[in-house]
């Protein structure tokens, strides 16, 4: 779908329960750890890519946790503090399973 015809709402919606959990939890946590002065925070993403994801929203969403990681990366460095990324790489939720036709039959060769 176009990212000009997808509804306004709709878009913040998707940003807002993807993107402010991790806001969230992020500055809820980083305080634990900087009193401290050591820890790990570990953000788990499910995107590496630099190319387009999806549509606009998805794409935004994605990257926005993935700066976010960067910015408190870069902003607890000085408190010993480590944060970073791990993304898992495809889910085999039911949705994915349709979406890609991935079958049993099919599992071991489809994401190859």
């Amino acid at each position: 779908m176009p990212f000009w015809t997808l509804a306004t709402a709709q878009r913040f919606k998707l940003l807002k329960s993807a993107v402010h959990s991790h806001g969230i939890t992020s500055q809820r946590g980083s305080p634990l750890t900087v009193e401290r002065n050591a820890g790990l925070i570990v953000e788990v993403t499910d995107g590496d890519t630099v190319g387009f994801q999806r549509n606009l929203s998805f794409d935004l969403a994605k990257n926005a946790v993935v700066r976010l990681t960067y910015a408190m990366a870069a902003g607890l460095r000085a408190r010993d503090v480590t944060a970073l990324g791990i993304t898992r790489g495809n889910l085999g939720s039911e949705a994915m399973l349709d979406t890609w036709g991935v079958t049993e039959g099919n599992w071991p060769g489809a994401s190859e």
